[in-house]
């Protein structure tokens, strides 16, 4: 009879130690690194010189590409400096037609200020 009969005779058992686990888990990764490593070579379609020069020739492709499609979205983009040309104006113009709002407003409270108070209905009010 051994230690671990002994404790499961009375109904306890190990508890495992942290690093129980460890080698055969490295052990596991490992033989799926050799293995998807072989694998890979095996059915590799093309030798390593010529996979390196198709990735790095589509790789410049790909740039080429990226630097006609940006080329075309300036073409079509408006010019920035006019954008905030045009917003510079219209907010000019905002707040130009507000501050004659506010003069007009602002003389015409005058007004009734000494004319003393309108005998005519609020809006809102009946």
């Amino acid at each position: 009879m051994n230690r671990e009969d002994i404790l499961n005779s009375i109904g306890l058992q190990t508890i495992p130690e942290r690093g129980d686990n460890v080698l055969p888990a490295v052990a596991i990764f490992g033989a799926g690194i050799l293995v998807g490593a072989g694998l890979g070579l095996l059915f590799a379609p093309k030798p390593g010189r010529e996979l390196r020069d198709d990735l790095r020739r589509n790789a410049g492709d790909l740039g080429e590409n990226l630097k006609h499609r940006a080329e075309d979205l300036r073409a079509r983009l408006p010019d920035p400096r006019e954008v905030i040309h045009n917003v510079q104006h219209a907010v000019t113009g905002a707040a130009d037609e507000a501050e004659k709002q506010l003069a007009g407003n602002t003389g015409g409270a005058s007004k009734r200020k000494n004319e003393g108070p309108s005998t005519e209905p609020r809006p809102g009010q009946h």
